[in-house]
């Protein structure tokens, strides 16, 4: 038996079948950018740090009933290299809060070499303290815009 046109049928059947053609469908690769320096070389960790912070969060200071609750903001610090998180606990929003929170993190972690952050008013408020100690150390100041 000859079947006249067989080649144009099976092709009509075959990409009419919904089956057919999801499995024959190409998935597209996503274009990557390229990864800024500070993620790709290798650093001691905590030297290239991301700041930002959480919150507010209500915290008791016991755990009895009427115990008067208090707004406290969480400093996080990240390293880029290695995503790891230093949490610290802010009081408040303001410059000399951050400031106290930044010290702990330098005694605990050491100077960052490069600070990135947003511009929030606390990272203003801070940023003429931050530079003279930037500068002090040969460090930069990195803020984004």
């Amino acid at each position: 038996f000859w079947i006249v046109s067989a080649r144009d049928a099976i092709r009509r059947s075959i990409f009419s079948c919904v089956t057919c053609t999801r499995y024959r469908a190409q998935h597209p690769t996503p274009i990557m950018g390229n990864l800024p320096v500070s993620r790709v070389q290798n650093h001691r960790v905590f030297s290239q740090i991301g700041m930002d912070y959480g919150g507010p969060y209500l915290v008791k200071e016991c755990k009895r009933r009427n115990t008067k609750t208090t707004k406290v903001y969480i400093a996080l610090f990240i390293c880029m290299a290695t995503k790891a998180v230093h949490i610290d606990i802010v009081s408040d929003l303001t410059a000399s809060a951050f400031l106290a929170a930044f010290d702990r993190f330098v005694a605990r972690r050491g100077i960052p070499e490069s600070v990135f952050s947003d511009n929030g008013t606390n990272y203003v408020g801070a940023a003429r303290q931050l530079k003279l100690l930037f500068q002090n150390k040969g460090t930069q100041n990195l803020v984004s815009s």
